[in-house]
């Protein structure tokens, strides 16, 4: 939700989380769809706009490389979850209504 003393905006936004599987490695991709109260200058993507894919590459039988992709500001408590996913430590889900 976003006011100022002279207008209201009431933005509603779904998201989606896809797991893939190939042979080298398993992605975690995120995305967000506005439902309401963003106009988008283009089509988005099937399920929204792409917020974080991470990468996960097997180095080992006890360990992995992860590698994420995504915007630099903006999005902390999503890439804290993976993070703390990643070493062990379970954050649980994050809080999506603290993103942009």
């Amino acid at each position: 939700m976003s006011h100022s003393t002279t207008s209201f905006q009431n933005l509603v936004a779904r998201y989606k989380a896809t797991v893939v599987r190939t042979s080298e490695r398993v992605e975690l991709h995120v995305q967000q769809l506005y439902e309401t109260g963003v106009l988008y200058p283009s089509k988005p993507p099937e399920g929204g706009v792409y917020l974080l894919v991470a990468d996960a590459y097997a180095q080992s039988n006890q360990s992995a490389r992860i590698q994420l992709y995504g915007p630099s500001m903006g999005y902390d408590a999503l890439y804290r979850a993976i993070r703390g996913w990643a070493t062990g430590e379970n954050l649980g889900c994050p809080d999506m209504t603290t993103v942009p």
